[in-house]
């Protein structure tokens, strides 16, 4: 079988998002000294997963529409393939699960760019037209745009503090750039703000969803890979000309935008309190569980239950976090498909 295109595509795209991060830095710890104990375990349960949709007939809209944004899609497909290759996973497998993940990332891509090398463009022409049109918009001066940046912190900030910094994307995709009339428009996605199985106390938070427009007068701005990792060519706040808050399908009024970013911006700070005051071994816990809770409405399709197993948390307790296999991330690119197994996938296609 010859190599898909979409490999190269894929290595190119996801080193734009990891070179020159620091891999201290991730909170509550460097997952990256868990996996040596349990990726087999992990791949071993996707593919369960996948194999289950198979053989029930699902296909790929319907798997994809069980599946997260298409930011947390690419991060576990990057992930997936480094796991695979430390796994020694079977070539067939490797295929198997990759084509799987390539095909609902393009699925949701809506014909844009798969591995969002410059854009996250998943909306199509009228989906964008639609989303505008339907919005409640407010206009933006120095004051309200400071004021929406401070909650647009607050949020990300709190979806840290409940996915870590593994699974951020699960619940912080961003959309676009795309350009409306001279005009740069952002779509912010904040997709689930309780998720109470895995902190039951997110039940008492002021909303699940909220999504947050946002157009820009003379900014460019650039995605790498994942949508809430972008750069722009000025300051947001003196760029912003208007917004619109949707939560929970109310549009927030600019009267209310104070103390909905006051809310967030304390909520975060609470959120990441309480996480980092925890003991390594609850964190490792909690880590299990937020890995499988972004998957979980897939391994629903599939007929399995969504919780990690014992043997996950076997695998880890009380063994210390394994030296990071990454002293910093400023591989060449070279290295970097060595290391992360996309040349190991390359071969499981030949």
């Amino acid at each position: 079988m010859a190599t898909p295109n979409w490999i190269e595509d894929f290595a190119c795209a996801s080193y734009k998002l990891w070179r020159g991060h620091d891999p201290e830095a991730h909170l509550p710890f460097n997952v990256f000294g868990l996996y040596g104990y349990y990726e087999r375990l992990w791949i071993e349960k996707l593919n369960e997963a996948v194999m289950c949709l198979n053989e029930s007939g699902i296909g790929v809209a319907e798997a994809a529409d069980a599946m997260p944004n298409p930011s947390s899609c690419r991060l576990m497909l990057m992930l997936t393939v480094m796991q695979m290759r430390n796994a020694g996973t079977e070539p067939s497998t490797e295929k198997h699960l990759a084509n799987f993940f390539y095909d609902v990332i393009q699925h949701k891509m809506n014909g844009g760019d798969v591995f969002a090398a410059s854009a996250n463009n998943a909306h199509t022409t009228s989906m964008v037209s639609d989303i505008i049109s339907s919005a409640e918009w407010n206009r933006a001066d120095s004051a309200s745009a400071r004021v929406f940046g401070q909650l647009c912190v607050g949020l990300g900030t709190l979806v840290h503090g409940l996915y870590n910094d593994w699974f951020t994307d699960y619940s912080y995709e961003m959309y676009g750039p795309y350009t409306i009339n001279g005009k740069t428009l952002l779509i912010r996605d904040f997709n689930d703000l309780k998720p109470v199985d895995v902190w039951p106390e997110t039940r008492k938070l002021r909303f699940k969803r909220v999504r947050v427009l946002a157009s820009y007068q003379n900014l460019d701005c650039k995605i790498s890979y994942v949508g809430c990792h972008a750069t722009y060519s000025r300051q947001l706040p003196e760029s912003l000309k208007s917004y619109a808050i949707c939560a929970d399908g109310r549009w927030i009024s600019a009267e209310e935008l104070e103390d909905t970013a006051s809310y967030y911006l304390a909520a975060a700070q609470r959120q990441f309190t309480e996480y980092s005051r925890l003991p390594l071994e609850r964190q490792k816990e909690i880590y299990f569980v937020q890995e499988a809770y972004q998957l979980r409405a897939l391994f629903e399709l599939a007929g399995m239950d969504w919780k990690p197993s014992e043997a996950f948390y076997k695998s880890v307790k009380n063994q210390p976090l394994l030296p990071s296999p990454w002293p910093d991330y400023n591989l060449t690119f070279k290295a970097y498909k060595e290391k992360f197994g996309i040349n190991r996938l390359t071969a499981a296609y030949a």
